[in-house]
């Protein structure tokens, strides 16, 4: 038997979140500070509900690291995998709050800088899923570690996980995004996508059957504002009329779960981990 759940490997990152709502960051005048970085939620939403949860990144050596090791020691994560970088700075955020996908900020400095001699084979034999995200897969070293580390993972039986959180501004170039999200979907992960990610990931409005298509090879999704268990490739747009609905057993109701949404990943993981169930598409409203 395994004995992590589910462990996470990329950004963890101090948010500056703005006070104000509707307005971007050039209009927002202040902000409040909380713990952020997806792989990062992830993490604590799955110690929070109970499950074993490791994260693999890295902070510097100053008063966020310490906030970061902190925050995350209170709810229960495993964070003996976070590497200190000295010389650089913990990385902060400034995000704006807004009802569409909100602009942000980013000044990374430490939270790329994982590296392959964090996560050994022990440890990845003990693991059940294996989580990462677009944004931490956007830059070296952390992209090589996370890509070879997750062909290690897949070799070992675990299950792979990724949300594409695609943003332009965190890459080289849209090929290049393309080209690592392919590399890592080779190894049959459950994929986390919504449409504001298809958009920006693609720079253009893509039919449902088009994002299939592009993701033909996949047979489990997690897709954005709700919950959704298909059975079998029914169409997308049958699915917007649904409003109510039955995930192992459980009633969901759709509502918005933009802000809510890395606690609904997470209770997808537990009922991948405890009920063993493969589902064969799941889309979020």
């Amino acid at each position: 038997m395994r004995n992590i759940d589910i462990l996470c490997i990329g950004e963890v990152l101090v948010d500056f979140i703005g006070h104000q709502t509707g307005v971007n960051i050039n209009e927002t005048r202040d902000y409040h500070r909380y713990l952020g970085g997806s792989p990062t939620n992830v993490a604590m939403n799955s110690a929070r509900l109970g499950l074993k949860s490791v994260l693999v990144a890295a902070v510097g050596n100053d008063a966020f690291g310490e906030y970061v090791f902190k925050r995350l020691e209170e709810v229960g994560v495993d964070t003996k995998y976070i590497k200190t970088v000295e010389g650089k700075p913990t990385s902060v955020i400034f995000v704006s709050r807004t009802e569409s996908t909100p602009d942000f900020i980013p000044f990374r400095e430490a939270d790329y800088r994982i590296t392959q001699n964090q996560v050994n084979k022990h440890v990845l034999e003990d693991t059940t899923i294996f989580h990462t995200t677009c944004f931490a897969l956007s830059k070296d070293p952390a992209q090589t570690t996370i890509l070879r580390k997750a062909e290690e993972a897949y070799n070992l039986g675990c299950t792979l996980s990724i949300d594409v959180n695609y943003a332009k501004k965190l890459w080289d170039s849209q090929a290049k995004a393309l080209e690592v999200i392919k590399a890592y979907c080779k190894f049959d992960p459950l994929v986390k996508i919504s449409e504001d990610d298809m958009l920006r990931l693609f720079e253009e409005e893509l039919s449902h059957d088009e994002i299939f298509n592009f993701f033909h090879f996949l047979t489990k999704f997690i897709f954005g504002n709700g919950f959704h268990y298909i059975p079998s490739r029914t169409p997308f747009w049958e699915l917007k009329q649904t409003k109510r609905f039955f995930v192992g057993g459980v009633k969901i109701m759709v509502i918005n779960f933009d802000i809510l949404f890395p606690f609904i990943h997470v209770v997808f993981f537990l009922k991948f981990i405890h009920w063993k169930m493969f589902f064969k598409f799941i889309f979020i409203h």
